[in-house]
């Protein structure tokens, strides 16, 4: 269907081509909306040269108007067009007949085509000569549109020299006056070690021959480019940059030089000497606080080169002689009171502070941010050095003191109004850091103390730092979140407090706070209501934390009174049936942690308290002991005998969940080849049929002992190709299944499996004809027994 309405539009674009003027526009506007969708389709995209050939045909005898309006086409399919779905060799023959034309107008279009079809154009050399020679055009449009041209082929041409020369003689008869635009084509010529090296020499010879500051600007930026994608001239940029810093006395070209210098500092930051480091940090100090913009600048380049390890040890280290003292650059900048410039004094005054771990210091530096905010009116002004103090006080540990500090600090009049502002940054430093020695709670505390944040902001602070916060830390007791919740945020709200204690235990749960989980829900036990809608999510949340406490084998005991305490709480308040089946399903779960205890009394207390069960929480009960087995029917699914509805009695827990495997009667061919009907394949010599094994996981008769409930279990794939003669091919294909524990909680599961029909495998065979593919599939463990035998298929497959 697709196919004929691309046909279609096809013939209407034809016709609409030989038309009028009129008609030939709205042709051109209305391919515009299909053939790009009709280039991306990878079945359709053949059908696109021949309209893109009538276009080009257009193209030779079009008006300039009509031109641009294909032009305009030609930018938006350009991305999709490869050599494999058009001919290009036959749409650049049609389009450069214009080339010849007398009209300026129509060789700049055309030469703009050119441009944007470069990547598909490296390696015709008229056509590059032809973009080349028209760089020395008088008419404006024509040269622009060749130095378009030009930047657009260097990116993918193979003729980088001959560019770099015709620059280098166009450049010697214009001099200074050169064209920046020109230039910039030179910033290209990487992919050919020879063209670059004549790039470079080009660029110094011109900026040599002192040209305005705006053409300077752009060789410094040229140069720097090229050098990142040439290894070697690293160096040479690195000084190249430093002289121009030391001897220029423009301040754009001095601030061009800085921003070079951090581009390949956060590039390249290896190919930095220590001799370089001692020369930039002289250069630098002598910038440093003549203007804002150079401050801010140096800065820069300051923080990147801090950021490797041995160039920190160089800077903030007193004893080096590179040594950049982080205190008096934070006191200098401080006292411009630029916001851009004070954030950057700050984020380097903490990188010394880390590397030289002087708690002296940082009281210092927190000492002269509050003396400094004093004096400050501005509201935007009070902010950053708000940040700067919330980025100071992230270095190193925080105490008591330091505590009280960050309260008297937020408390300041000045604080106050906008400490709103400062939570995205106490956010992204204290929550998103997984191993910040930042005391998070101590900070939500404060800031809800001081008024300054509602309850509800405060909780979400805390429930996010719980999260994260890491498991050792003591400040996390139960008496401190008993303290905190209870008489500081959840007392302060209207509705909602078991809620918001849940959702903190599921806080706590993820964060491995599994005491701290049963202290909050131990809290709220006594005002229980029926709703037990809250009560699920908390199930829930066993789950989540089931998977963190197979790392943490010690927390497993913790999680299991947990449990247990909910479950009996449930059987207190006689949860309807309807919960059942889930709370059961995450019981389950949760029982199969390394040292929890028995099951037995639990099964017991579960019995009792669901006199009424569904089916469904039957099977669950099943797997607790508390009802006799069910047993499976031929295709291996859960039929419920005996134990629904009858007698039940308690007996060994057991967990024998096991995957079942079954064959998709589907397959992908991989190579020449295609299905035909429902069952018969037919394929061609070298293809590949690749099936899928699906699993369900299923209930079975047969047990294995506790502590096994982690073992792995394995499809086992054999696809089997029988000819006629007495050979075969056979393949098997073996991938890890789920665990018992993923299977409890019902996943499905596919595993691919495939079989290559090579020249060398068929010729054991006999060669082409005609075949049965059989597949067999079956559980095993890592011991090798089988578990399970799925179902053979037997699948017709003929090779031609």
């Amino acid at each position: 269907m697709e196919e004929y309405r691309a046909q279609t539009q096809a013939a209407a674009l034809a016709k609409g081509l030989g038309g009028a003027y009129g008609e030939r526009q709205k042709a051109v506007l209305e391919a515009a909306a299909w053939l790009p969708a009709v280039l991306q389709s990878a079945g359709l995209a053949s059908l696109a040269t021949i309209p893109l050939l009538s276009l080009a045909d257009v193209w030779r005898e079009a008006d300039n108007s009509l031109r641009i309006a294909i032009y305009k086409l030609f930018c938006q399919v350009s991305p999709s067009l490869s050599p494999a779905k058009v001919n290009i060799k036959s749409i650049i023959k049609r389009v450069k007949v214009v080339m010849i034309s007398n009209d300026p107008i129509a060789r700049a279009l055309t030469l703009r085509l050119y441009g944007i079809l470069a990547h598909l154009i490296v390696d015709n050399i008229d056509i590059h000569h032809s973009i080349i020679e028209s760089l020395e055009s008088s008419d404006p449009l024509e040269y622009n549109a060749a130095i378009f041209a030009t930047d657009k082929s260097a990116k993918t041409s193979m003729f980088l020299m001959e560019i770099v020369q015709k620059i280098a003689r166009i450049s010697a008869k214009q001099g200074p006056a050169t064209s920046t635009k020109l230039i910039r084509i030179l910033c290209h010529m990487h992919r050919n070690t020879s063209a670059a090296q004549e790039a470079r020499a080009l660029c110094i010879r011109l900026i040599n021959q002192s040209p305005p500051i705006e053409t300077k600007l752009v060789i410094i930026r040229s140069l720097t480019i090229l050098s990142l994608h040439v290894p070697f001239q690293i160096p040479m940029q690195i000084q190249f940059l430093a002289s121009y810093l030391n001897n220029d006395t423009s301040e754009l070209i001095i601030l061009a030089c800085l921003d070079n210098l951090s581009s390949i500092a956060e590039s390249a930051s290896h190919h930095f000497q220590p001799a370089d480091i001692k020369r930039f940090s002289t250069i630098i100090s002598n910038y440093l606080f003549r203007t804002p913009l150079k401050t801010t600048k140096c800065l820069h380049l300051l923080k990147i080169l801090g950021q490797t390890p041995r160039f920190a040890q160089l800077l903030f280290v007193p004893s080096s002689q590179s040594y950049v003292n982080p205190k008096t650059v934070f006191d200098e900048i401080i006292n411009m009171k630029t916001v851009k410039g004070a954030l950057q004094a700050c984020e380097f005054l903490c990188m010394g502070l880390e590397e030289g771990r002087d708690e002296k210091r940082k009281s210092e530096a927190m000492e002269q941010l509050s003396h400094a905010i004093a004096v400050c009116k501005k509201p935007e002004e009070i902010e950053v050095f708000l940040h700067c103090f919330i980025n100071v006080v992230c270095v190193g540990k925080v105490d008591e003191q330091l505590g009280k500090r960050v309260k008297g600090f937020l408390q300041m009049p000045e604080v106050a109004p906008i400490v709103s502002k400062a939570l995205p940054l106490i956010h992204s430093r204290t929550f998103k850091i997984q191993d910040s020695v930042f005391d998070a709670p101590l900070v939500v505390t404060v800031l809800q103390s001081a008024g300054f944040l509602d309850a509800r902001t405060s909780f979400n602070l805390l429930k996010q730092s719980l999260c994260f916060q890491s498991r050792d830390d003591s400040s996390l007791t139960p008496a401190f979140a008993k303290d905190l919740l209870f008489r500081g945020i959840l007392s302060q709200h209207e509705s909602g407090t078991q809620w918001d204690v849940y959702k903190l235990a599921e806080s706590a749960l993820i964060g491995g706070h599994f005491q701290l989980a049963k202290q909050l829900l131990e809290e709220c036990t006594h005002t229980l209501s029926e709703a037990t809608s809250t009560w699920l999510q908390i199930l829930t949340h066993i789950a989540i934390a089931e998977s963190v406490a197979s790392d943490f084998p010690t927390s497993a005991v913790s999680l299991y009174y947990l449990a247990a305490m909910l479950m009996q709480s449930l059987v207190s308040l006689k949860t309807p049936r309807s919960f059942a089946t889930r709370f059961i399903e995450l019981r389950i779960a949760s029982l199969q942690t390394p040292g929890a205890p028995s099951v037995q009394r639990e099964a017991e207390l579960l019995a009792k308290g669901f006199p009424d069960i569904d089916e469904q929480s039957v099977w669950y009960l099943e797997q607790l002991g508390v009802v006799e087995e069910s047993v499976l029917d031929a295709n291996g699914d859960t039929v419920m005998g005996s134990g629904c509805g009858g007698k039940r009695r308690l007996g060994f827990p057991r967990y024998f969940f096991v995957t079942v495997p079954r064959v998709r009667v589907e397959c992908k061919v991989v190579g020449i080849g295609k299905k035909e009907g429902e069952d018969e394949v037919v394929v061609s010599s070298g293809a590949r049929i690749s099936f899928v094994v699906e699993g369900g996981v299923v209930a079975t008769d047969g047990w294995i002992k506790r502590g096994h409930g982690s073992q792995m279990q394995f499809h086992q794939a054999c696809l089997t190709l029988v000819p006629r003669s007495s050979y075969t091919i056979e393949t098997n294909t073996t991938v890890a299944g789920p665990t018992f524990q993923t299977a409890i909680k019902g996943s499905h599961f596919e595993t691919p499996c495939s079989l290559g029909l090579s020249m060398q495998d068929l010729s054991r065979i006999g060669g082409p004809g005609k075949y049965n593919l059989n597949v067999n599939t079956r559980m095993v463990d890592y011991d090798g027994r089988v578990w399970h035998t799925g179902p053979n298929l037997v699948i017709p497959v003929t090779i031609l």
